[in-house]
């Protein structure tokens, strides 16, 4: 099959020649059809079917009253009657259920009709002759349906895909599939300041030192002077800070909220975090995570502590990967 990509139509010098060929036969054609039906019609605003529509409204009358005829005996009398009659004074024609036409359009005259049938019959052969000289300088691939079967691979198709986070960790759990034990992070170039700990949490701590946060505005960003564990329910590290810049700006401590791993932070454990912040004076509770509920994403503030948001990056779920 031909691969047919934007560069092959861009680069295609031959559509150029077709154009101007077929438009030597199209432009005298759509000039006599404007003639005929004294109109101004663009290429584009040539319409499809050879034929006037009516009115909005006599288009309404004619599909409500032809509903009402096909129903037969189950039709309204008197509601065929008035649309019938509705009809033809808007018209001013003299149509019966007998006479009315297959669609709401009055059809041109032979002479345009013809000239017409004849710009639409030109206008396609031009596109057919495009399609055919772009697919015939396109690159061809192979599509297969039947494909060999080999054994050593596994194929998986269907309404569906498979995707996997972290696809060199394995986790070791237990006979009830609860996680026995977390991987380490052993001290050393390249490895967490967090020895000893679960190695997502300081994995974020440590990336959380790094990066800080960044807020709505550039200048408005925090960046941690030190970041260390709290034995906190809720708050898993303290966070100090200068808020403002100059050897007097004033140093600031930060709650740390560390979502789950897997899965979204919910608003209940937000309100819980920041009560504990307050109570332990902390200034700004930071919650980390790779995603926010729809409650959680609108807390912003709970009485005098202010709760700021920071978004987790994905690839943080690679570790050292």
């Amino acid at each position: 099959m031909p691969h047919i990509q934007l560069s092959n139509i861009a680069s295609n010098a031959e559509i150029d020649v077709i154009w101007g060929k077929w438009q030597q036969k199209l432009e005298p054609l759509r000039e006599f059809l404007n003639k005929a039906l004294k109109q101004g019609w663009q290429e584009w605003e040539i319409p499809r079917e050879a034929a006037d529509p009516w009115s909005e409204n006599d288009q309404a009358i004619f599909f409500t009253l032809k509903s009402e005829i096909e129903k037969g005996k189950d039709g309204n009398p008197a509601a065929i009657r008035d649309a019938l009659q509705a009809l033809n004074h808007n018209l001013k024609r003299a149509y019966t259920v007998n006479t009315l036409p297959a669609n709401p359009v009055d059809p041109w005259s032979d002479k345009p009709a013809q000239l017409h049938a004849a710009w639409w019959e030109a206008r396609i052969a031009r596109q057919k002759e495009i399609d055919a000289s772009i697919a015939a300088k396109a690159e061809f691939e192979y599509l297969y349906d039947k494909p060999y079967d080999d054994k050593n691979k596994v194929r998986v198709a269907g309404p569906f895909t498979v995707e996997s986070v972290s696809p060199h960790r394995v986790l070791t759990v237990d006979e009830n599939d609860n996680v026995v034990d977390g991987w380490k992070v052993s001290e050393g170039k390249g490895k967490s300041g967090f020895a000893g700990t679960p190695d997502f949490a300081s994995v974020i701590l440590e990336n959380l030192k790094l990066a800080g946060v960044q807020q709505a505005h550039k200048e408005d960003r925090i960046t941690f002077t030190s970041l260390v564990g709290w034995p906190g329910k809720y708050i898993g590290a303290e966070g100090r800070y200068l808020e403002g810049k100059g050897d007097n700006a004033p140093q600031k401590r930060a709650a740390i909220l560390i979502g789950p791993e897997f899965g979204t932070v919910s608003r209940p454990d937000l309100v819980a975090a920041a009560r504990e912040a307050a109570d332990a004076n902390f200034r700004h509770p930071h919650r980390l995570r790779f995603n926010y509920d729809a409650h959680s994403a609108e807390f912003e503030k709970l009485g005098r502590v202010p709760v700021l948001k920071a978004r987790m990056n994905p690839d943080l779920h690679m570790a050292d990967e």
